[in-house]
């Protein structure tokens, strides 16, 4: 969690050098309609985020019902585990994403 909260907000001053970088940022809070002081506080709500808020925004954003993983790989050698992983039913595609009988 440390390693991403650095990411985000050590990196910050990097994505504001130009005055294109400052536009886009600029651009990005109308387009999102984001409060006048948003990157002032921005650094403080990431540094102050803990484990609960960031399960409680996941639970309330990811719908884990409605997810579908894409695993692709050589199938001789991976099927037996992902099949194993039982994380919903399986559906072989081609490489055109046609779906293949087995």
């Amino acid at each position: 969690m440390a390693r991403a909260k650095n990411k985000l907000t050590l990196t910050l001053p990097g994505r504001n050098e130009t005055s294109s970088d400052i536009a886009g940022t600029l651009a990005e809070s109308i387009v999102y309609d984001l409060p006048w002081n948003y990157h002032e506080q921005y650094i403080s709500r990431v540094r102050s985020a803990d484990e609960a808020r960031l399960r409680d925004a996941a639970d309330t954003l990811v719908h884990q019902d409605a997810l579908t993983w894409v695993i692709v790989g050589d199938l001789s050698r991976i099927e037996a585990e992902v099949r194993a992983l039982e994380i919903g039913p399986v559906t072989l595609l081609d490489a055109d994403g046609r779906p293949q009988d087995r």
